[in-house]
């Protein structure tokens, strides 16, 4: 009789089992999902923000905003664990840092 009471048991387990884990990935999949909106607020406010101080800036100033911008970018991506933008912004400076070196060869050769 308690073999029956333990099969009787067991599939009632199994279904808290499965319904603990499907809430565990719904938790994990809304966590991330607000740390991506997080970063996408973040990057079009500083966007908004470098667009207006553009404006009454130099061209040695903006340059240096925009760099700290991009690097500000890549950490925060780091941080909300944004793997897909961190990677596409360090190929966007890498690019630009390509660019600059051919520039400066250029320039010298």
């Amino acid at each position: 009789m308690s073999g029956d009471l333990e099969k009787l048991s067991q599939p009632l387990a199994t279904i808290k089992d499965s319904q603990i884990a499907k809430l565990e990935s719904d938790l994990q999949t809304e966590r991330e999902t607000r740390k991506l909106e997080r970063f996408a607020w973040v990057l079009g406010c500083l966007t908004l923000l470098d667009t207006l101080a553009f404006q009454h800036m130099g061209f040695v100033p903006c340059t240096f905003v925009f760099v700290l911008t991009i690097v500000l970018m890549v950490v925060l991506g780091r941080i909300c664990g944004c793997s897909d933008i961190h990677i596409i912004l360090q190929g966007a400076i890498d690019g630009v840092a390509s660019l600059i070196k051919k520039n400066d060869d250029s320039k010298q050769g």
